[in-house]
């Protein structure tokens, strides 16, 4: 429950209706209006975020830092006329 509730109540809302109440993507994102795409977006990052809470919560010792830090990406060149 602990997990669970760490979550991102959008990434929480998802994972509930998906894995717990066993509803398909399609019906997922009909009740939350989102597009299946974002729904699986929000699934995948879900089970990212409660894995790294589950592995936290059975280490000895806690983690030096949060789970779903995020990365930054470097933005491609564009090269330009002219």
């Amino acid at each position: 429950m602990r997990a669970l509730q760490a979550l991102k109540a959008h990434e929480r809302t998802v994972l509930v209706l998906h894995h717990l109440l066993d509803l398909p993507v399609q019906q997922v994102a009909r009740e939350t209006g989102l597009s299946e795409g974002a729904v699986r977006t929000r699934l995948s990052r879900a089970r990212r975020a409660l894995a790294a809470h589950l592995r936290d919560a059975e280490s000895p010792h806690p983690p030096t830092t949060h789970p779903r830090q995020k990365t930054t990406r470097k933005r491609k060149e564009v090269p330009t006329l002219g």
